[in-house]
């Protein structure tokens, strides 16, 4: 049945050409608190994690880490299990150790 309804909406986004993004219900998430303790027990000790930031509206979690292969894996195994253990969406970016005013730039975007 769950089999039925992915072909739909791969079809249905097929035909009206839009990606279609779906989102955990906030009610079914882990608290950010535990969420951020869940993705520090899951993820490798030398992956080197600098910060984790959550965004409640969109039900995603912005992990920074000096090596994002690591928190990937292989063929996207980590990011499977930690939507698995926490119901947020993980979105991994690489820490760059460069000027202080990106930095800012980027808080301010998100």
């Amino acid at each position: 049945m769950e089999e039925d309804f992915k072909k739909q909406i791969k079809e249905m986004s097929k035909k009206i050409r839009k990606r279609i993004d779906k989102y955990s219900d906030f009610k079914h998430r882990l608290p950010p608190e535990q969420a951020e303790k869940k993705i520090i027990e899951l993820s490798p000790p030398n992956a080197g994690i600098t910060s984790i930031e959550f965004d409640e509206a969109l039900g995603e979690v912005i992990i920074e880490a000096r090596k994002p292969g690591l928190l990937i894996g292989k063929n996207g195994v980590m990011l499977r299990t930690i939507v698995k253990a926490t119901q947020w969406r993980p979105n991994i970016i690489r820490k760059v150790d460069t000027i202080k005013k990106f930095e800012k730039k980027r808080r301010e975007l998100y």
